[in-house]
């Protein structure tokens, strides 16, 4: 195991994010959905949550302590945060909503979802 692991972006990096689980029910729900409850057309972008990159590590940090937080290191890529900041980090789900898929309610439960799925 690594002693740390590096993160090619600054901490103000905003991303739009989804745990597995809510993932996968979008795609269930969304599959599964007529046409007329979608809207007519079956594009739909599900919901996600947005967060920094630092209010991960402080999610990550209350969830496993300070120890799991410490492993991260920042050493910028130019390349690495211009695809990354390329990407929305604010996702319109207006469509999904009316499906009744929500974005996870915070990071923390995106972090404790990981540790439960990894005892299984």
């Amino acid at each position: 195991m690594c002693s740390s692991d590096l993160c090619p972006v600054s901490p103000e990096t905003k991303v739009a994010i989804a745990s597995p689980a809510r993932t996968m029910a979008g795609l269930i729900t969304v599959a599964e959905a007529s046409r007329d409850a979608i809207g007519g057309r079956t594009a739909v972008n599900l919901p996600a949550l947005t967060v920094s990159i630092g209010e991960m590590l402080d999610a990550l940090e209350q969830v496993a302590g300070s120890t799991a937080r410490k492993r991260v290191r920042f050493e910028p890529d130019a390349v690495i945060s211009r695809i990354v900041c390329g990407w929305p980090a604010v996702v319109e789900s207006t469509r999904a909503r009316r499906l009744g898929l929500l974005p996870d309610p915070d990071f923390i439960s995106i972090v404790e979802q990981f540790l439960s799925d990894r005892k299984v």
